[in-house]
């Protein structure tokens, strides 16, 4: 399959510098925020410690209260200190009810520092890459493979612990601008369809676009190139069956074995070595797709390591003969008679 244009890969790099730039700006703010914080929780401390100093002082004060009239004029000093006692127990339970409120606030700043830092995620580790962008030309196997990338990156960003509208946002954002304009003029979404429900209409909506027939025909018509290895004509023959929708009429419980036998057969027909082809034709009972893969990988493999081993015995014939007649001049040379 095709894969993106040039325009395509710099419109990608282009956004990728974007989300890089807004990711920096992201920490230079969060890292801001932890410094705004930082800074209240430290005036909160040093108000404590004057409010503790302040209480200490007062104690010491009240210490050094002492009765120095005589002994007949103590009543008024008595209700003196028991006036200061009084204040003192009032100015301690208004401290305490401060204290308590700004330990509530100083909790809720750790709270808060707590969520910041979670939300920065971990410093060191790979950043999710995002697909590339999904465009509406899109075949049904191309979609297939985007959509495995799809999947990584959603479980790289924790998508499933986002809200909803965060969940679908994020996936517009792998959309391409046509792609939307489609997904919102032509295909039809409801604000409560999940990712899941949007990928299925998307899907249903290339279904619909593509030529099945067409598919069809490119399927039964796919061969095995001379210098293809069997892998990659597996994939294509394994993407073309995607796109053509092979067993769409089918019941469930035949869908398999249809599916099996078609791209056996098909296998059978394309590949390109006719010794292959000859042995999977000779079996008496028709071969299931694992079978007709596992006889062309080993019979491929057998022909590359002669090919290899050949190659190698005639690198080291042609090593032979090219010493050889130096080899045979000078024992000549040496067993030669002197002329009369």
């Amino acid at each position: 399959m095709p894969g993106p244009t040039k325009d395509e890969l710099v419109q990608m790099l282009q956004e990728s510098k974007a989300r890089e730039k807004d990711a920096v700006e992201r920490e230079k703010e969060t890292a801001s925020q932890l410094d705004d914080f930082k800074a209240v929780l430290h005036d909160y401390k040093a108000e404590l410690h004057d409010r503790d100093a302040c209480v200490a002082a007062l104690e010491e004060q009240l210490r050094s209260i002492k009765p120095e009239a005589p002994k007949l004029e103590v009543g008024p000093n008595e209700r003196l200190i028991h006036e200061m006692k009084m204040m003192f127990q009032d100015t301690m339970k208004h401290l305490t009810e401060q204290n308590k409120t700004q330990q509530h606030q100083i909790d809720d700043l750790k709270t808060q520092l707590t969520n910041v830092e979670k939300s920065k995620g971990p410093s060191s580790g790979p950043k999710p890459v995002a697909p590339p962008k999904l465009q509406p030309d899109f075949t049904i196997a191309k979609l297939k493979s985007w959509r495995k990338a799809w999947e990584d990156y959603a479980q790289m960003c924790k998508l499933s612990e986002m809200p909803h509208e965060r969940q679908v946002a994020t996936l517009r954002g792998t959309f391409s601008l046509q792609m939307r304009n489609i997904m919102d003029e032509v295909i039809g979404v409801d604000d409560a369809d999940s990712p899941d429900e949007l990928l299925a209409k998307i899907e249903g909506y290339i279904r619909k676009k593509r030529s099945v027939m067409l598919d069809m025909v490119e399927f039964d018509n796919r061969k095995q190139k001379a210098s293809e290895d069997f892998d990659s004509y597996l994939v294509a023959v394994k993407q073309l069956a995607d796109d053509a929708d092979l067993v769409a009429d089918h019941c469930d419980r035949c869908k398999v074995n249809c599916l099996d036998r078609r791209m056996a057969a098909r296998l059978i027909s394309g590949v390109h070595d006719e010794e292959t082809r000859t042995k999977l034709l000779e079996e008496d009972k028709f071969p299931t797709q694992t079978n007709v893969i596992e006889i062309c990988r080993s019979r491929e493999s057998a022909r590359r390591s002669a090919t290899e081993h050949r190659r190698q015995s005639e690198k080291d014939i042609n090593a032979v003969f090219k010493t050889y007649p130096r080899n045979r001049n000078r024992s000549q040379s040496r067993g030669r008679q002197p002329r009369p």
